[in-house]
């Protein structure tokens, strides 16, 4: 009789055993994923600091600064536009870009910035953000204003020419 008694909490035993460590393993996955979304919220800010600090000290006529930059790890290009332009993107951009064709008009329309760089995700436009210190803080060297870096190995090159008032990418 009392090996029973003893098999009957043993069972107990073994199920709350099994009970604790799946409640350990279900918290610890969240909290990794938790984690990583963190890590890659940081890394995004980090170099729009990165970056918004290096195009604030070119800002002088003349100055130049080439400098590397790392990605966010999804990141697959970082987009920039002259806000204070037409958007003048052709129909596969547009299709590509949708949410970047759609910001720059609405910046244009209303004469208002509110971003001129985009990080890009293969699947969508992860959003934007604004940099530089004034209205008209930067402009693109193209045709279109338009230009965007592709991110190789999670790094884009950047070279900023300074103009006085605004820095050239």
């Amino acid at each position: 009789m009392k090996k029973k008694a003893f098999l009957g909490s043993e069972i107990f035993t073994y199920i709350m055993l099994m009970l604790v460590v799946s409640l350990i393993l279900i918290l610890g996955y969240k909290s990794i994923g938790y984690l990583k979304d963190r890590s890659e919220e940081i890394a995004k800010q980090e170099m729009i600091n990165t970056m918004s600090a290096d195009m604030k000290a070119t800002f002088s006529y003349g100055s130049v600064r080439e400098s590397y930059y790392d990605v966010p790890e999804k990141v697959s290009e970082v987009c920039f536009i002259t806000w204070n332009q037409p958007a003048a993107m052709d129909d596969a951009q547009r299709k590509k870009y949708p949410l970047i064709y759609e910001e720059w008009s609405f910046s244009y329309e209303k004469n208002s910035p509110t971003k001129n760089a985009f990080l890009y995700v293969d699947t969508d436009d992860s959003g934007g953000f604004f940099l530089g210190k004034g209205d008209n803080s930067f402009f693109v060297t193209s045709p279109d204003h338009f230009r965007c870096i592709k991110a190789i190995d999670g790094r884009i090159r950047l070279k900023m020419t300074g103009k006085g008032d605004r820095v050239e990418i």
